[in-house]
């Protein structure tokens, strides 16, 4: 229902919106984890073209839900466009957009990572690392819980892979 319901359905918009809003997040539920991925897949595919900052977000949005299923391999496509699409939005506005492209970077880094891709996760979070590093030096307390989420599984990563962590992205020093 939820699929066909915003398939070019533009005044649908707004309920759906509505309707994500009052769903807690998928891993904080177990028996609504599935329509959440059906709404977040229905979100998306209600877009237009053009709307590359929202299509970003909501890839992610889906891909969070997908993973949360235990839907790992496919939550790996939505996580890598998302990834992709900021990817392009930081090299035309940095200022703007690589805080988002790190988060895209953690939240896909967080996938690799579940599929023990741990090698590769460790490098992505890592450049999540070096793109938010500049913010949270300007802005600690804005940016705190995302450079501190990127720093963790990154040294997570690095554990699992058996990678000696680079020294210089460990940007947050634990006291």
């Amino acid at each position: 229902m939820v699929q066909a319901s915003a398939a070019g359905c533009q005044e649908c918009r707004p309920f759906l919106e509505a309707l994500e809003e009052k769903l807690p997040p998928p891993n904080h539920t177990l028996i609504l984890r599935e329509l959440i991925a059906r709404l977040r897949q229905a979100r998306l595919e209600g877009l237009e073209p053009g709307e590359e900052e929202e299509r970003a977000r909501r890839l992610n949005d889906l891909g969070n839900a997908l993973s949360a299923l235990g839907r790992r391999d496919e939550a790996l496509a939505p996580a890598q466009e998302a990834v992709d699409i900021r990817r392009k939005l930081a090299h035309s506005n940095p200022a703007a957009f690589l805080p988002d492209l790190a988060m895209s970077l953690g939240a896909f880094g967080s996938v690799l990572s579940s599929l023990e891709q741990h090698e590769k996760a460790a490098g992505i979070f890592a450049e999540g690392l070096q793109h938010i590093a500049p913010f949270y030096q300007e802005h600690p307390d804005a940016f705190a819980p995302l450079a501190g989420s990127l720093q963790d599984s990154y040294l997570q990563s690095c554990r699992e892979a058996d990678i000696k962590p680079d020294e210089k992205l460990l940007i947050m020093r634990k006291k």
